[in-house]
């Protein structure tokens, strides 16, 4: 059976956040949790729903088309008391959002308040939402959260993942929420070129049980998979001694920058008193550190200021698996005690200094980064029973295939809602048993402690995955979806002309590649589809 195997370095130790522990010791743990009884009935409806015979193009209502904002709608989430200067910053976004949006119904594009400690369920009561799929008729599928989260909890992100498609913009500037609009319409508008090239970074610490997980569970496999269904793609695998933070640097704006980029390595955390431990808890470890115990140099990792100015990552879009590579609550979601660290939680959340760095940098920013706030398990991509990663193959195929990144990150909360599940059930059946007896030797049949505690972890690292950036961007290469209602930036739109007696099948497909750098392989009928209710046809 596999053993609970963290990631995360800790910079005063030099070792792991928390030491290997018992299944039996997590499970009483578990067991002792306050249980959220309406976030458990909306998992159990969200894990229920027939994903295996769904249609290829998830849609959160029967009639709701997710790849068309003016069919899912777009919407914009500001704590209560927002400044307007805000929201001017971000004025070039929210505008081709609107533009995208509200070309059919105006109530498809929506600003909407936060009001502070809301639950989801508070949240939706006062503006009359039910419960059940998403329809902009009570909510857009996409949904912008402005704001750090102090004043719009992780946790409301996570009740809104089950259902919706969550991004979440948080700086410390002004400037920077400028930044981050302007470079999301360069990109789509196509004013700046980035080419469809994907790079997977993994670090392989000598002695390391977790970067070896990472490794050849998660980065090989992605890798083999990916460059073989992905031709168009050209895919790079740097793991071991190429994975040192030169290198890294080098993906992260210094001439070697490709439009996704995935890295699995250790994230670095700081005590809750340590100066640095806002800007630059999450940073990523490189190959570079020779280990455990081993003191943690400037040199051994990547963190916020090493991005300069001169950088060019405009178009990238991130996924940093690693410890608080999204952000760090202010609750320990671990338990205390002998195998608790001191580390967290700090003061106030906050979201990683590396993250808002790329999401605002001056020369043109990243679209969009996903991470994991708190602490992550090597059970993000496999609970130890099987070799599959699905859920994560599924991510990025979307993504390469242009699909928004919220809509891609669906089969990740989609794993959530069914290990929740799965674990309610497991809990409930311990409330009508003794407490768990110790760990056999060996068994055949998985021990129920020993579940119980498997799941525990896996649900709060399926839970802990979160989008930061606007959850409807896509990558800046490759397919990209048809959006009608756009305006190009001379102001006119691009009609779509028939010419009579030519093939409008053949017109249309023709239309599509000429947007896009790379064909995709498309069918008429999906053709149409894509660009229905355009005026122009």
């Amino acid at each position: 059976m596999e053993k609970n195997v963290f990631n995360g370095i800790d910079f005063t130790t030099a070792d792991y956040l928390a030491p290997r522990i018992r299944s039996t010791e997590l499970t009483e743990w578990a067991r002792a949790q306050r249980r959220n009884l309406k976030e458990e009935r909306d998992l159990r409806w969200a894990s229920e729903r027939d994903f295996k015979n769904r249609p290829k193009d998830r849609r959160p209502a029967p009639d709701v088309d997710p790849l068309d904002l003016s069919s899912s709608g777009w919407g914009v989430i500001f704590p209560q008391g927002t400044p307007r200067a805000l929201k001017e910053a971000l004025g070039p976004l929210l505008d081709i959002r609107h533009q995208e949006a509200a070309r059919k119904k105006e109530n498809y594009y929506r600003e909407l308040e936060y009001l502070p400690g809301e639950s989801k369920d508070a949240f939706f009561r006062r503006y009359k939402v039910e419960a059940g799929p998403a329809h902009p008729e009570q909510l857009p599928y996409y949904l912008l959260i402005v704001g750090d989260p102090e004043a719009v909890p992780h946790r409301f992100q996570y009740q809104l993942d089950m259902q919706y498609a969550v991004g979440r913009l948080c700086f410390d500037d002004l400037a920077d929420y400028r930044r981050y609009a302007e470079s999301v319409v360069a990109a789509e508008d196509g004013r700046r070129h980035v080419r469809p090239e994907a790079s997977f970074f993994s670090v392989l610490t000598p002695n390391d049980k977790a970067t070896e997980i990472s490794t050849a569970r998660l980065v090989q496999p992605l890798a083999r998979t990916l460059g073989t269904e992905r031709e168009e793609w050209k895919f790079r695998c740097l793991e071991g001694e190429e994975a040192n933070k030169a290198t890294l640097l080098k993906l992260l704006g210094y001439g070697e920058t490709p439009a996704l980029l995935l890295t699995a390595a250790h994230g670095l955390a700081f005590r809750s008193d340590h100066p640095r431990q806002r800007e630059q808890q999450g940073a990523i470890i490189c190959q570079d550190w020779p280990g455990r115990r081993r003191p943690i140099l400037r040199d051994h990792y990547v963190a916020a200021e090493d991005i300069g100015d001169d950088a060019r990552i405009h178009g990238l879009v991130a996924f940093l698996f690693g410890c608080h590579s999204a952000g760090t609550p202010n609750v320990d979601n671990f338990p205390p005690g002998r195998w608790g660290q001191p580390t967290i939680p700090p003061k106030k959340p906050f979201i990683s200094g590396l993250a808002r760095r790329l999401l605002s940098h001056p020369n043109g920013s990243a679209l969009a980064v996903v991470g994991h706030v708190d602490r992550a398990w090597t059970s993000s991509f496999g609970s130890g029973l099987g070799k599959g990663i699905y859920h994560v193959e599924a991510f990025f195929k979307q993504l390469l295939d242009g699909y928004p990144v919220g809509l891609a990150m669906d089969w990740i909360h989609e794993r959530f809602a069914e290990i929740s599940t799965d674990l309610t059930d497991v809990l409930d059946e311990y409330k009508r048993k003794d407490s768990p007896k110790p760990e056999p030797t060996e068994t055949e049949e998985e021990p129920e402690h020993v579940r119980m505690a498997r799941l525990w972890r896996a649900n709060n690292d399926a839970r802990n995955f979160v989008v930061l950036g606007d959850p409807a961007v896509y990558l800046a290469a490759g397919p990209r979806p048809a959006r009608a209602g756009r305006q190009h930036p001379e102001g006119r739109s691009a009609p779509l002309r028939l010419t009579q007696g030519r093939d409008p099948i053949k017109e249309i497909l023709g239309r599509l590649r000429g947007r896009t750098r790379v064909a995709p392989p498309i069918s008429p009928v999906d053709a149409i589809r894509a660009l229905r209710d355009r005026e122009e046809v």
